[in-house]
């Protein structure tokens, strides 16, 4: 045990130093390459396009490719290993009992799929109405003096607060998808509990099974539903990765309008 956990912390240090660092490092060189790239439009460029989505893109978008790179490959490793492991000791102790607890893990899995598919659409727009309400404020930063001097101070928070309303609707409708996805790999927790205690006490009463390999196999459940759980998590950082990753992509993308 001594060992293991000497491992252990030798394996995060250096997940975090071949993993997270270089994710940073993306982070920092995508940054620049889209202010270099800013920098090579003209201001017409610069009309059409919005301020604050472009502060948005360089902000919160540039972070979340950073998640996407750095943690997720690390989040993932941990999964596939400690789900195969964890379901290998499974099947090993009691091959049947491990078929029901399976049935349930594959339908939280389509679960999961379907609530990545509808949060999909809802993280763009959220990014979209970010942008839309860094704008709001960059606008009336920049005619303070005409706000004040005209006394419409009302008039810009009331513009505010409805890009702001925006931004928080679109934000709790992806998060009340992921709210009503999640509960379900719980279930399937409980669910190969109750197979275990049902169909494993019965075993166990019939000499098939011992108290020990019960009481291990509850231990195997645990990691099983934690990565799963583990997995619901990454899947939401790889969602706003991707679709942060199509919005940095679209700066990056740009062919410069100056004349030569």
């Amino acid at each position: 045990i001594a060992l293991a956990a000497v491992a252990v912390i030798v394996v995060r240090t250096l997940s975090r130093v071949l993993f997270f660092n270089p994710g940073r490092e993306v982070e920092f060189h995508v940054r620049n390459d889209m202010l270099a790239r800013l920098l090579q439009m003209s201001p017409r460029y610069f009309r059409q396009q919005t301020l604050g989505d472009l502060m948005a893109r360089a902000g919160d978008d540039a972070t979340y490719v950073r998640a996407l790179v750095g943690f997720t490959p690390v989040m993932a490793l941990n999964i596939v290993v400690s789900a195969a492991v964890s379901a290998w000791q499974m099947w090993r102790t009691d091959a049947w009992l491990t078929v029901g607890c399976v049935v349930p893990a594959l339908v939280a899995l389509y679960v999961l799929r379907r609530g990545v598919q509808a949060t999909m659409g809802w993280l763009k727009r959220t990014q979209q109405s970010l942008g839309d309400m860094s704008e709001r404020v960059l606008e009336t930063y920049k005619g303070i003096a005409v706000v004040q001097g005209a006394a419409a101070e009302s008039a810009f928070l009331d513009r505010f607060d409805e890009a702001n309303d925006r931004f928080t609707e679109q934000s709790l409708r992806s998060v009340t998808i992921r709210t009503l996805v999640m509960p379900v790999v719980a279930v399937v927790g409980n669910l190969c509990i109750l197979l275990l205690l049902y169909v494993g006490g019965r075993h166990v009463m019939a000499g098939r099974l011992t108290v020990g390999d019960m009481a291990a196999y509850s231990a195997y459940v645990g990691v099983l539903v934690g990565a799963l759980a583990s997995a619901g998590w990454v899947v939401g950082i790889i969602q706003r990765g991707f679709v942060s990753l199509r919005r940095v992509w679209d700066v990056l993308e740009l062919v410069s309008d100056l004349p030569s």
